[in-house]
């Protein structure tokens, strides 16, 4: 399971200091499972790859990343 520090250290890695939340969110009527969701707070990417780098990194610690 992904910690808060460990989500804070990466994004900080990648140049967002913004505040962010991190849920779990169950889906069992899709997959029969749940997922830890990141939501960063006032954050837009710069460009296209800015985003694809922050959802790669997010994948990486097991989370998804949402808009």
């Amino acid at each position: 399971m992904t910690n808060r520090k460990q989500v804070q250290e990466a994004l900080v890695e990648l140049g967002i200091p913004n505040k962010f939340t991190l849920r779990t969110v169950g889906f069992s009527d899709l997959c029969r499972s749940n997922a830890t969701v990141l939501t960063i707070t006032a954050w837009k990417p710069s460009s296209r790859d800015d985003y694809l780098k922050v959802r790669e990194k997010a994948r990486e610690l097991g989370v998804v990343l949402t808009d």
